[in-house]
């Protein structure tokens, strides 16, 4: 019984062998479906495993120089008994790992492609929505360039600006015209669950304020006899009436209470 259990042992272990040499004789003939199916008749024996996945993608890229999947399956082979298909199985390998390489940067280059499509169409609504208007409240800080002043001619941060947290903090956006006067202010900050700045407090006016550059230098409201005093306080009880009778020499009234505190 035992001699016939060896006798049978053999026996298969001869076909598995022989099986297994014309697997690889129809791969070395370039039979790759052949080869594959022979292989995959024969898994666990040798190296049948392995040279069934070679087999499989040598025939898909034999006519072809586009990637279609197999890098990673080709680079876990490391054959452990026919290993002088190594060489063949790593340059399969090389060549669909360059194959992929094109295919990623081809849909990468497409994505960006697509994104910036997508990034010019919203700028361009942004544009056409803003474009030749005052600002108005909620606006992004970046269409500001789109509307009928333009972008601020001065941005300041408020105090502690960088060390705040970034919903916290805000800017103070100001425009004015060449003479230096103010033509409008606002705030901008970037609202909780945003990633864009917008603007809020947003004041135009109509006639500038401030004194203009070209102006000549201030110089105190005469007496009711027609002669100067040389002081603001000795022709004004206090700077809310300097403000009130003369607010095209100041920028806001804070300017009139500095001016009427120096004296």
């Amino acid at each position: 019984m035992i001699a016939w259990v060896s006798i049978s042992v053999s026996s298969r272990n001869k076909q598995r062998a022989a099986a297994y040499d014309a697997a690889l004789q129809e791969l070395s003939n370039g039979n790759y479906t052949s080869a594959e199916q022979g292989f995959s008749a024969l898994s666990g024996y040798r190296d049948a495993a392995s040279l069934s996945v070679y087999c499989k993608y040598a025939g898909m890229y034999k006519d072809r120089i586009d990637y279609a999947g197999g890098q990673d399956e080709l680079a876990d082979i490391t054959l452990q008994y026919d290993t002088s298909w190594q060489q063949d199985v790593d340059a399969l390998e090389t060549r669909v790992k360059g194959y992929k390489a094109e295919k990623d940067a081809a849909e990468e280059a497409e994505r960006q492609r697509i994104a910036a499509e997508n990034a010019a169409k919203r700028e361009q609504s942004l544009k056409d929505q803003y474009s030749g208007k005052l600002p108005v409240d909620g606006m992004p800080v970046s269409c500001l360039k789109y509307t009928s002043i333009g972008s601020p001619t001065k941005t300041e941060k408020c105090q502690f600006y960088d060390s705040m947290d970034v919903h916290r903090r805000y800017k103070i956006l100001h425009w004015y015209n060449s003479e230096g006067q103010t033509v409008a202010y606002c705030h901008s900050h970037q609202p909780k669950g945003e990633y864009t700045e917008v603007i809020y407090a947003f004041t135009y006016y109509e006639t500038p304020i401030g004194r203009p550059n070209s102006a000549s230098p201030w110089t105190p409201p005469s007496t009711s006899g027609g002669s100067n005093s040389g002081s603001v306080r000795d022709d004004y009880d206090n700077p809310e009436d300097l403000w009130e009778d003369n607010q095209d020499w100041y920028e806001d009234e804070d300017e009139a209470w500095d001016e009427w505190e120096n004296g």
